[in-house]
């Protein structure tokens, strides 16, 4: 059984993929969904206080982020790397999919350089 841990659960990916496991759920995978929704397994806001322990070994998937704003707001995405890296460490999760995509850019917004904030 493979535990994946899903950061993010109240944003557009956490949304779309709660949907899509709940459509069709994958008989080896265990799914936690973390954010500060409600419906979230895990109840975490990265950049607010300690992570909460979650199954040791499990795989995250790391898709919460700021989706629009200033620079200011934006930075809150490069924030949230050591309270994640730190969270993973203290559960010993056996490894970290870090993703960025175009649902990070707002709409009407170009997508900017992916070594900005």
């Amino acid at each position: 059984m493979i535990d994946l841990v899903v950061t993010g659960s109240g944003g557009r990916l956490g949304r779309l993929l709660r949907r899509a496991f709940a459509a069709r759920p994958a008989p080896d995978l265990r799914i936690w969904f973390s954010g500060r929704d409600e419906s979230a397994e895990i109840q975490w806001d990265i950049l607010s206080g300690p992570a909460p322990d979650w199954p040791r070994g499990a795989v995250v998937l790391h898709l919460a982020g700021v989706v629009g704003g200033d620079e200011a707001a934006l930075a809150a995405n490069a924030a949230m790397i050591a309270p994640l890296a730190a969270a993973c460490r203290r559960n010993a999760a056996a490894g970290l999919i870090f993703t960025s995509t175009a649902a990070v850019y707002a709409p009407g917004i170009a997508p900017s350089d992916e070594d900005r904030h």
